[in-house]
């Protein structure tokens, strides 16, 4: 369950950048997982649609990118709105 909090930590920062730049909808989010981070698209995908009901960021696809190396990072690689 430890995803959920991650997710919300990952939301609040596109949230915050999104607003810096003057995002009103973030239609993309790329997210890096690290391959010894133990959390799975699908699972960030699942906690992201509940989290995000009625934000800028409700309804943005996410993409995943492998991190390799014995990597535990899950992190936001970029966002793209408008």
């Amino acid at each position: 369950m430890h995803e959920a909090g991650l997710i919300k930590d990952m939301l609040r920062i596109v949230l915050e950048t999104a607003q810096k730049g003057d995002m009103k909808k973030i239609e993309r989010i790329d997210l890096g997982l690290g391959d010894m981070s133990h959390v799975t698209p699908e699972s960030v995908s699942l906690y992201f649609e509940h989290f995000s009901k009625g934000t800028p960021a409700e309804g943005a696809k996410l993409t995943f990118a492998p991190i390799e190396g014995g990597s535990h990072d899950f992190r936001v690689l970029s966002i793209e709105g408008d």
